[in-house]
Order: C-alpha cells, then structure tokens, then sequence
C-alpha cells in the first residue's frame, strides 16, 4: 500500500477550487492532480469522482459562509451592513459556483439534488433568522412579517439579484426601502 500523503484531501480540494474558477467543472482529474504533484489514483482515495469533489467543494464554502454569518450577530454592523455581507457572500458564491451547481442538478437524481440543496438553503436561513431574532430582541430593528419568513425572503431575494451582474447590493436596497407615499 503507498504511504498517506500528509494534507492530500486538502490539497486537492485547494487546487481543485482553483481549477474551478479558472476553468469552471471542465477541468480533468489528471490535470488537477498533475498540480497536486500527486499521481491521478491518490485522488480516488478520497473522491469517488470529480462529481463528488465539485459537491464537497460546494458544501465546504456554503458552510463556511454560514458560519461567517457568526460575526455579523450583535451590534457592530448596521443593518445595511450586515445585508451587504450577507448578499455579498452569496453573490461570490453563486458566481463561483454557477457552473458545478448547473453539472450536478444534471448529472444527479433530482431528488436528492433538490433534498440536498433545501438542506443547505436551511442553514442559510436559521443562521439569517438567527441574526434577525438577536436584532430583534436588542430593539435594532422591527420586522414586519415572522423571522424564519423573512429569512426566507432575504435568502430568496439576495440570491436572485446576486446572479445579475448588472443589479448592485444598492439597488437591493433601496428596492427594500422604498416606501408607498
């Protein structure tokens, strides 16, 4: 048996991240592994496919957004400031990972891409909820509607606006606050 490569599944998992955004889910395992200075077979010792490093990939960097959130709790940042980054940090991700997530709704059964996309969608927004339940009961702000709605809302919304390149957080939010005179 060939001796355990120390930090390999992180290697390629970092290499295969920047593969992605260079040349999107096209890359080729032995191209990737050609970076790792690794042989083509140590990358099926922790993968069963690129399919399933692209997933890993994916739900490595949803997970680190979510607890990114963690530092926007509490009192530091304004409200603005804290959608901001909470749409900013969706707006990378969904461009970074537009194209692996298109492969995978294709290549994997629907129904457990779509169980498997509501799960991390629900992290998203217990974590939003989260934040807003906290503002809430510090008196930051009023919500009109029941926080895990308008989790929900702000999920849906700073997802659908961070896929056009030509609609800024700005106008987001001055969407959001546009008031009936």
């Amino acid at each position: 048996m060939p001796p355990k490569i120390a930090n390999a599944r992180e290697t390629i998992m970092n290499f295969g991240r920047e593969q992605l955004l260079k040349k999107g889910p096209g890359f080729s395992v032995a191209g990737l592994m050609d970076e790792c200075g690794m042989a083509t077979g140590t990358f099926y010792s922790y993968f069963h496919s690129k399919d399933d490093l692209l997933l890993q990939l994916v739900e490595e960097d949803w997970n680190r957004i979510v607890a990114d959130l963690d530092a926007i709790m509490g009192p530091a940042l304004s409200q603005r400031g804290k959608a901001e980054f909470i749409f900013d940090r969706l707006r990378i991700f969904a461009n970074t990972y537009k194209f692996a997530q298109m492969k995978m709704a294709m290549r994997m059964p629907l129904k457990y891409y779509l169980q498997h996309q509501a799960k991390a969608m629900k992290k998203m927004t217990d974590k939003i909820q989260e934040i807003l339940e906290d503002d809430a009961r510090a008196g930051r702000v009023a919500l009109h509607v029941p926080p895990d709605k308008a989790a929900k809302m702000i999920m849906a919304v700073c997802l659908a606006v961070g896929r056009d390149p030509e609609l800024s957080f700005s106008d987001l939010w001055y969407f959001m606050h546009v008031r009936e005179q």
